[in-house]
């Protein structure tokens, strides 16, 4: 939320790098001061500090700069340079994809599953994704990946969308899911939901990736359990509401307000029924 509150400030005003910088520095001590540790931000700050293990090498961008950083500056710096940076680089995306004040909304969307729960890492790489998307070609953006390995799957879904058809046409027709992924658990399940709103929103931006769209939610829902998928799809409903061209900037913040505000419903009452 309070990403939201700075975005909402950044795009009111847009003076430059020195008062985006200062607000992001601002907004972080703001966080810290009176909401908090961020509890995500505790249990990364909780790990041992192991660099060879599987989890760490697999997302090395992420953990290695985090170990280094509280090992040198300390818990409560750290924190706050976590936070300047990740305030920062949502404004250079503001600025880069030419979002006007009311575009705002779409920085609730992140958050519309699990609230903070395990989600700003995949968060943060997926800034990264789309400030690089904007400047390089297909490939560079797979970088993001070794922040969150997620990413490299909304990588899949929405850069190299040929490559990406027979990626997945090979996963779901000769890999068995034992060898990749989790069966699927019971309980409330939204995936579908989330699945139309994505290709609802792909209509928007090419028909090329309705398609994928729709052949990958088939290989994740033989590899991955529900909840995974909903965190993958709600990832990428995000990534196509920035991407989306400007001509469809309504549409864009009505999916965004309507879909964050279910969010809110789902993490209040649907989860605890």
């Amino acid at each position: 939320m309070i990403q939201f509150i700075g975005c909402a400030l950044f795009l009111s005003s847009n003076k430059g790098m020195v008062f985006s910088g200062a607000l992001a520095l601002v907004m972080a001590i703001f966080q810290f001061e009176y909401l908090g540790f961020d509890s995500d931000l505790l249990e990364y700050f909780s790990r041992k500090m192991i660099f060879f293990i599987p989890m760490h090498l697999r997302e090395f961008l992420f953990w290695w700069p985090l170990f280094l950083l509280r090992t040198y500056l300390g818990t409560y710096v750290s924190y706050i340079l976590i936070y300047t940076l990740l305030n920062s680089i949502i404004f250079r995306l503001c600025h880069i994809y030419e979002f006007r004040f009311r575009d705002s909304v779409i920085f609730l969307v992140p958050f519309a599953v699990f609230g903070y729960s395990n989600t700003i890492r995949q968060y943060f790489a997926t800034i990264i994704m789309l400030i690089i998307m904007k400047y390089s070609n297909k490939y560079l953006p797979f970088i993001s990946g070794l922040f969150h390995n997620s990413l490299f799957l909304i990588n899949l879904m929405t850069i190299r969308s040929r490559i990406s058809l027979l990626i997945f046409l090979f996963l779901i027709l000769f890999i068995e899911p034992a060898e990749l992924g989790s069966a699927n658990l019971g309980g409330y399940k939204f995936d579908v939901l989330y699945l139309f709103v994505a290709l609802f929103l792909s209509l928007f931006i090419s028909l090329e990736k309705f398609g994928l769209i729709l052949i990958s939610y088939l290989v994740l829902s033989k590899y991955l359990s529900f909840d995974m998928i909903e965190r993958v799809l709600s990832n990428l409903i995000f990534v196509m509401l920035v991407v989306m061209p400007k001509k469809y900037a309504v549409i864009r913040r009505g999916v965004s307000v309507c879909f964050f505000s279910f969010g809110l419903f789902l993490e209040s009452y649907v989860r605890f029924l």
